[in-house]
């Protein structure tokens, strides 16, 4: 049990840390652009300044400056208008992504480097033998130059025994090391292939209790699928829970939205010549009443999708997905959780909808959603299925409803 906790913890760290990493990365290249563009703008817009510091250009530079002034309106316009877009694509954007999890996947692909002795430990050549000529024949002549000669062979045959005997001495400690070395490369290489041999087993563990309906192992599964989606807006929470009761195939889901000040309040920007100012339009209440339900519409069917979609071993018979606000009452300044769209679904009255062509409000409502009427002013709904904090099981048609329930 603790080697296979351990596991899920670490299946569901590294699937956080994947996700967090590609939402990171869209999230720095959109930043990218969007600073690039400010950037270029700024810098036409101070030559444009400039030049209408000279007389000569001042004609030119006041057509040059307002156009850039209407670029940069026009600039942000198109960040509400790519806002809004990844508000109202959240659905569409997974359609097309195929959700289900190969277990092949989560296995360790890393290989052990290969051996490498150290540099001091290269092998270097042997000393090589001095070779005398003999001495010339006139030498006899004179006996001190042969005896000279006969001493500096003999040194020379003298030293080169010495070296030899230090190089051998030397190349048996490289050895030595060598040895000692290889030794205990060989003992990381078998530790490192033990471990991967073990998270292998612990794996191959895992996929036979997800496909024995295990409610460990599917809530595990389901765990991994959501904290590997990816969410076409920028500081999405993306906090849940999951439950699964094997004896029922139900799989409970409570998922943290994001609140309604992540749709855009500005609906346009528009530069007025006289003022050489930027003003905004305010988007009205109704409409951003509206963008947001159609939002937390479309994640509540997002979620429903990728789980019945990834759910290769067919665990999830019904799914009841529970949407929550986690914020602070303004009343009381106290931390609230308002669950504000809870829904119920079985496998197959679910896949038989066609998410491409559905109203995302509709949907819900053929579902027998309960959906808050305001959702934006934290009125809430009874969830359909509860999580009770003590231990984590779920309590159909529970009652614990904070007080904003009851405002109208």
């Amino acid at each position: 049990m603790g080697r296979r906790s351990g596991l899920e913890g670490f299946i569901r760290a590294t699937s956080r840390a994947i996700a967090a990493a590609e939402r990171e990365r869209a999230r720095q290249a959109r930043g990218a652009a969007t600073i690039r563009r400010v950037h270029e703008r700024n810098e036409r817009m101070a030559a444009a300044q400039s030049m209408r510091d000279s007389k000569a250009a001042e004609k030119q530079a006041k057509i040059d400056y307002l156009e850039l002034r209407q670029q940069e309106v026009a600039d942000k316009n198109e960040e509400i208008e790519d806002c809004l877009a990844g508000l109202r694509g959240v659905l569409a954007h997974t359609l097309d992504v195929d959700d289900m999890i190969s277990f092949d996947s989560l296995r360790p692909t890393e290989k052990f480097a290969p051996f490498e002795i150290s540099p001091r430990l290269y092998s270097t050549s042997a000393p090589e033998e001095v070779l005398h000529l003999p001495p010339p024949s006139w030498s006899v002549l004179m006996p001190h130059i042969a005896k000279r000669h006969e001493l500096k062979i003999k040194n020379s045959a003298e030293n080169y025994q010495r070296q030899l005997i230090a190089f051998s001495i030397q190349e048996i400690v490289k050895q030595f090391f060598k040895d000692q070395e290889r030794r205990e490369y060989d003992a990381r290489k078998a530790a490192f292939h033990a471990g991967q041999a073990e998270r292998n087993s612990a794996i191959d563990q895992f996929k036979a209790e997800y496909f024995s309906h295990d409610s460990d192992a599917v809530t595990t599964y389901c765990d991994m699928v959501l904290s590997r989606s990816e969410y076409p807006l920028n500081d999405f929470p993306q906090q849940f829970r999951v439950a699964f009761d094997a004896l029922t195939g139900t799989l409970a889901v409570e998922y943290e939205l994001p609140l309604i000040s992540s749709v855009p309040t500005t609906s346009e920007f528009r530069y007025v010549k006289s003022k050489d100012s930027i003003e905004s339009k305010l988007r009205k209440p109704s409409e951003i009443q509206d963008i947001y339900r159609q939002l937390i519409a479309e994640i509540a069917l997002r979620t429903m999708h990728e789980l019945f979609e990834a759910d290769q071993a067919s665990a999830i018979k019904v799914l009841t997905y529970t949407g929550i606000i986690d914020t602070h009452d303004p009343a009381t300044g106290h931390d609230i959780r308002v669950p504000v769209i809870s829904v119920r679904a079985a496998r197959e009255t679910f896949l038989a909808i066609n998410l491409q062509r559905a109203d995302p409000v509709a949907c819900l409502r053929t579902l027998g959603a309960h959906v808050s009427a305001r959702p934006g002013e934290l009125l809430a709904v009874k969830p359909i299925i509860e999580f009770n904090m003590v231990d984590k099981r779920f309590i159909v048609q529970g009652d614990a409803l904070n007080e904003l329930e009851s405002r109208s």
